[in-house]
């Protein structure tokens, strides 16, 4: 379980550098 919260926080993280926070607050990353 934790490995898999620390990969999701690694892409919000990567997806809120290269993208608008919005973005990712409006649609959640589904790995």
């Amino acid at each position: 379980m934790n490995m898999k919260l620390e990969l999701v926080d690694q892409i919000r993280q990567n997806m809120g550098k290269t993208r608008n926070t919005n973005c990712c607050s409006q649609q959640p990353v589904k790995i």
